[in-house]
């Protein structure tokens, strides 16, 4: 598949710019065992990737009640800011290449992603990249993904009018209905937690520069 008219290029973090799974692994697994809810297998947590803390306990503790979500929720996202993104994720291989290299083409690039702010500065830090023109984070916008609120916000502050003329990178089921419902096309990382998703996908960001 190429995008011949690509102008920008969006970014999940997640699993894409971000290799946290072991970070969000043992926060869920430290979170479980700190709220006393069973504990839950490694493929389970990671399917809960792309959703918002309070989403995925929900998740792995089906029928728990909002006020214990919303607890799970104020426990985790300070502590994966502080502790787990910077002892236990590191960005992707390539992204210390491909990212200045597609500005370098003038392809404008942003980030969509379910991290808050403070964990996406947290992010920055792994990545050793800040040259984005766009972050829009959980903290920006009253409906996050997979809502299309996020990835049309981006584009606005981006001034791509034409849906055609972007694409979003993710991993998830949430990036794949988040792109869905904006009309962006949508290209999946291949990563194991998604194989049963449909849709063009990337083994690499580097074949990002044979696309765009």
């Amino acid at each position: 598949m190429i995008f011949v008219t690509i102008k920008a290029v969006l970014f999940d973090v997640d699993g894409v710019l971000l290799d946290s799974e072991e970070a969000l692994v043992r926060m869920h697994s430290d979170a479980l065992a700190h709220f006393g809810f069973p504990p839950a297998s490694r493929e389970a947590i990671v399917r809960t990737n792309g959703h918002l803390f309070v989403n995925c306990v929900r998740m792995l503790v089906p029928g728990i009640p909002d006020f214990q979500a919303e607890a799970y929720a104020e426990w985790t996202n300070p502590r994966f800011t502080s502790h787990y993104i910077p002892a236990f994720s590191n960005a992707f291989p390539d992204v210390a290449d491909v990212l200045p290299a597609l500005s370098d083409r003038g392809v404008r690039l942003g980030v969509v992603t379910s991290q808050n702010r403070a964990q996406f500065a947290s992010t920055l830090k792994r990545i050793g990249f800040n040259g984005f023109d766009v972050v829009v984070t959980a903290d920006d916008v009253r409906r996050p993904k997979p809502n299309p609120e996020p990835l049309e916000k981006a584009l606005a502050v981006l001034g791509v009018v034409g849906r055609q003329d972007a694409v979003f990178v993710g991993d998830s089921e949430v990036d794949v209905q988040t792109g869905r419902v904006s009309g962006v096309q949508t290209v999946l990382m291949a990563r194991p937690w998604n194989a049963h998703l449909d849709g063009p996908r990337l083994n690499g960001l580097l074949d990002l520069l044979e696309w765009v």
